[in-house]
């Protein structure tokens, strides 16, 4: 019975995963159309920033990416690269400081604990300016269109 049912599930994982659940053949799937951004802050290339494009009509979905070192990033809403559904959207960028705790077993345990408090203390900060991380602030838009070239460059002041 175990056996069965172990082998039933099995089954169905791999018949979902070999259908595409969600993947670009599914006809149900809203259409979309390729997008591309450019972040430049002060003139300069963004990388690694989220760029999030929200959608204006409920009907829609977002669309997210992350930038690479030339600040440009292909804009995706189920599959990375796939694009955006054309229509209006309010835009968000972000990037914050991460703060990353190394390895334990790189140092005495005492050391561990000092610097683990003293990076607690801090808080992540802002790349580029907080507004633009907020749709009620940031002042960007898309407009996404199908057979357009939708390329948008994001220019971030302070």
């Amino acid at each position: 019975m175990l056996r069965s049912l172990v082998g039933m599930t099995l089954a169905a994982g791999l018949l979902i995963g070999w259908t595409g659940c969600g993947s670009r053949t599914d006809p149900d799937r809203p259409r979309t159309v390729p997008a591309s951004v450019t972040v430049l802050y002060l003139g300069q290339p963004v990388q690694g920033a989220t760029v999030t494009f929200h959608p204006d009509d409920s009907q829609q979905r977002g669309s997210t990416a992350r930038t690479d070192a030339s600040g440009r990033a292909d804009m995706w809403t189920f599959d990375p690269g796939d694009g955006v559904m054309p229509g209006s959207y309010s835009v968000t960028v972000s990037k914050m400081t991460a703060v990353v705790m190394p390895d334990p077993d790189s140092m005495s345990p005492e050391e561990y604990e000092r610097l683990a408090q003293k990076m607690e203390a801090q808080a992540p900060a802002h790349e580029v300016p907080e507004r633009y991380s907020r749709v009620a602030t940031s002042g960007l838009v898309a407009e996404v269109t199908d057979g357009e070239d939708n390329q948008f460059t994001f220019e971030l002041q302070n």
